[in-house]
């Protein structure tokens, strides 16, 4: 089985469907028979002409919109790397969602999102939420004008500074 959406990648979740392809035919029966009776084989007109439309014409869209996050994803490393050292980024693997580990602040989960929320003024997913190991780690999306990622950014260099200005002073 291959599972399909452009749902994501085209950032038309609201108005799409997926698609599987099963080459075997027995499968692919089997497969028919259980989505009627769970009824998700249903779709409707607008779903189908926006995937269609995504595939067949938004390429070279496609192109550029990657072009453009492989660049804000390397200005966030970099960003990092130069003025917020003790933050690192977990390099991606073919997604626009960025894992960052602070756990070089030396925080406890509730306390680093706290810090992330109230001192940064960042709205970033805590790692905690996805599990015990998540913690000391918070995701946040480069999918988005670079103008905001760089106001995020400064925002957590000035939060980040002042913390650790603290605990020297």
């Amino acid at each position: 089985f291959t599972c399909l959406s452009p749902a994501k990648t085209f950032n038309i979740a609201a108005v799409t469907d997926g698609f599987v392809i099963i080459p075997n035919e027995t499968y692919r029966k089997q497969y028919d028979q259980l989505a009627r009776q769970l009824l998700i084989n249903k779709t409707n007109a607008f779903s189908v002409v926006a995937m269609e439309t995504a595939y067949r014409t938004a390429g070279e869209w496609l192109d550029q919109l990657l072009n453009y996050l492989w660049e804000n994803m390397s200005y966030l490393d970099n960003y990092l790397k130069d003025y917020i050292p003790k933050v690192h980024l977990i390099e991606p693997e073919g997604t626009f969602l960025a894992w960052l580990d602070f756990r070089d602040l030396g925080m406890e989960a509730k306390q680093l999102e706290k810090f992330l929320a109230q001192e940064s003024r960042l709205a970033l997913n805590s790692g905690y939420w996805f599990g015990r190991q998540g913690a000391g780690y918070a995701r946040m999306t480069v999918a988005c004008p670079q103008s905001m990622l760089k106001e995020g950014l400064l925002r957590l260099e000035h939060a980040t500074n002042r913390l650790l200005n603290e605990s020297n002073g």
